[in-house]
């Protein structure tokens, strides 16, 4: 190869190296800027980061980024709001039983107050457990996507192994309790400890709200499941705010936490099933489970 041949190389081959190089730099700006912008990120901002001027092939990475985020955000929201409905919700029941062991500290040479004090203390304690049992399954439901560990379900089969601890509970409050089988639902995947603790719920709370001497009764059809009572119902606008957290009806003699309902929502809500509630005509309430919805 000649001089005259080389030389054009020679004064080309640097610029095109130089060129190559500022190509690649201002191609890859846009990635040092966002590697940048995460370093610096806070924890808990789930902004979605902006690809426009990111390489195409790039992008279904930052999607991946943005998806992660989001459902990072979700969760945190989520902890942020378990953690402030546990703090407001046990402060009242937390000041209580201190102010019951306090009476019973107090009431040393009083042993009738000192007992009664104790028997509060106890149902106190119990009603907090209760409660925090129940903010640990709303939190558990929360993360729930879809039904964990799903398997077969006999809703009959469900309701037959409740049956004593609901009879036990109607004969305690002398409450006339009848189940009646009028057909079984074809088995259908979901978990059978939930769909328990949302029949439980919905009978466990018409048991409780309704009168001593009233009664409850209890169906299972081919497509539904049905808990009615005569008790004293609701007004439509409070049928209408059933099922939000903490909300409980005005008036209420009964205590309660207002989380029995929303627990029994989600867990349909997980299962594909509608659960509505209404009025008994001639007075009380009817909460039904739509069983075959899907």
């Amino acid at each position: 190869m000649t001089d005259h041949a080389v030389t054009p190389w020679v004064i080309l081959l640097p610029i095109l190296l130089l060129m190559i190089v500022l190509i690649i730099n201002r191609e890859l700006a846009p990635l040092k800027q966002m590697s940048r912008a995460l370093k610096n990120r806070s924890p808990d901002d789930d902004t979605p980061l902006d690809g426009q001027r990111l390489p195409s092939e790039m992008l279904p990475f930052v999607d991946a980024l943005n998806s992660l985020f989001a459902r990072i955000g979700h969760l945190l929201r989520r902890e942020r709001r378990f953690v402030s409905d546990a703090a407001h919700e046990l402060r009242s029941p937390l000041a209580a039983l201190r102010v019951q062991a306090q009476v019973a500290q107090l009431a040393i040479n009083k042993p009738e107050v000192q007992l009664r004090a104790l028997d509060n203390l106890t149902i106190g304690i119990d009603r907090a457990s209760r409660l925090i049992d129940q903010l640990l399954t709303l939190s558990k439901l929360d993360a729930e996507e879809s039904v964990p560990d799903p398997t077969p379900v006999n809703w009959q089969r469900i309701i037959q192994d409740m049956q004593p601890l609901f009879f036990t509970l109607a004969q305690k409050n002398d409450i006339d309790l009848q189940v009646n089988y009028q057909g079984n639902p074809p088995d259908s995947q979901g978990n059978s400890l939930l769909l328990s603790l949302l029949i439980r719920n919905l009978v466990d709370n018409a048991l409780h709200y309704t009168q001593k001497g009233g009664f409850v009764r209890v169906t299972l059809s081919n497509n539904a499941f049905t808990v009615e009572d005569n008790g004293p119902g609701v007004t439509q606008e409070q049928l209408t705010r059933l099922g939000e957290r903490f909300y409980r009806p005005p008036g209420q003699i009964k205590t309660g936490s207002g989380l029995g309902i929303s627990i029994s929502k989600q867990i349909a809500d997980l299962h594909g099933l509608q659960v509505t509630f209404n009025h008994r005509e001639g007075g009380g309430f009817i909460a039904t489970i739509m069983i075959n919805q899907r």
